[in-house]
């Protein structure tokens, strides 16, 4: 039986526009995730006061139908020893490297990235294009007509419900918003101005999101400390995620990798190693002659994490080593452009 009590709390706790406040939270979390992945943040670094942003390892997940017909489905080096020993001398053997078809593409990579000329300017623009699921997809409709159907009852309520009913259906399945990441390289402190349906024109500064490009100066370039670094960094993070902890070690490499390959910030020499470093990391399908969204002629790396269930894949320019696009289940990441300033650009989506 309700009371008068309890239609007065009810009406109290759901009649301020309750899609709004729920879309608006839903929203807040996918723009925090979307920025760990293009930041990528290392463990320890937020500063006091600001939500940790780490990779995202649980949560929606990436979809694309991966292709990798004709390519070497992992990434592994087999050793051919040659010798020819006389009867006179010791001869030492000298193991000659196959390399497979995937790792070959990796290392041209590498090679692209460590001559591409790095972003110049204390500011570096990021403009990307990120597609997903919004509150209207079948999944999210089902948690609101739930959270709906405590106002159906109470006929103080009736003309809310009814309202917020008939937005809920109005809803579209997904959403497309332009987001422009402005980095500052000396503080590593990011400015987020947005474009698209019921999003904020600007986010909150965050302080310190991203590592500086001196901070970045200090990893090592070499594959095996490299490699390291990238295993110690997603351990700590997996830790705060107990869904990814049957993660294997190549999968917590790729998973760091390529969280750092879209940091603007990274230098070409890094770069680079990242890429000798996931050549020497088994479990990716690589696939040349592929394009991202928009045609541009890409190299597609995809692997499949069994820790976490999901499906990533990542579309690199082959001239370049940049990414260009980056997939994570049914979300979707176009990097359109990276451009330098001397001094901090303004919202263009402002008031």
């Amino acid at each position: 039986m309700i009371t008068n009590d309890d239609t007065q709390r009810l009406v109290t706790d759901l009649k301020p526009a309750m899609l709004d406040r729920l879309a608006e939270e839903g929203y807040s979390r996918r723009r925090h995730d979307d920025l760990a992945r293009i930041l990528a943040i290392s463990p320890g670094s937020a500063p006091a006061g600001n939500r940790r942003i780490s990779l995202r390892l649980s949560g929606r997940v990436l979809a694309l139908g991966i292709t990798a017909a004709g390519v070497a489905a992992a990434v592994t080096a087999a050793l051919v020893v040659q010798s020819a020993p006389t009867p006179r001398h010791h001869v030492v053997t000298t193991p000659v490297i196959t390399l497979t078809a995937a790792q070959r593409v990796l290392y041209r990579l590498s090679s692209a990235a460590a001559t591409a000329p790095q972003t110049k300017g204390r500011y570096i623009e990021l403009t990307e294009v990120d597609s997903g699921p919004s509150l209207g997809d079948a999944q999210n409709q089902q948690n609101l007509r739930s959270d709906l159907a405590r106002m159906a009852k109470v006929p103080a309520v009736r003309k809310e419900y009814l309202a917020q009913l008939k937005k809920l259906a109005e809803m579209p399945a997904t959403e497309t918003v332009t987001q422009i990441s402005v980095i500052d390289s000396q503080t590593g402190t990011t400015w987020t101005y947005q474009h698209g349906g019921g999003v904020p024109s600007e986010l909150p500064v965050a302080r310190h999101l991203s590592p500086t490009r001196a901070e970045f100066a200090t990893w090592p370039t070499s594959v095996s400390a490299l490699r390291a670094l990238l295993v110690s960094q997603a351990r700590s993070e997996v830790a705060e995620y107990p869904k990814a902890s049957e993660q294997t070690t190549s999968e917590l490499v790729y998973q760091e990798a390529f969280g750092w390959l879209a940091n603007p910030l990274i230098s070409p020499q890094l770069r680079s190693a990242l890429y000798k470093v996931l050549a020497q990391t088994p479990g990716a399908v690589v696939k040349t002659g592929a394009s991202d969204r928009l045609g541009r002629p890409a190299v597609e790396i995809s692997w499949y994490d069994r820790g976490t269930k999901e499906e990533s894949a990542t579309f690199e320019n082959p001239r370049t080593g940049t990414v260009l696009e980056s997939v994570l289940d049914d979300e979707t990441t176009v990097y359109e452009s990276t451009t330098g300033h001397a001094t901090l650009p303004p919202n263009p989506y402002g008031n």
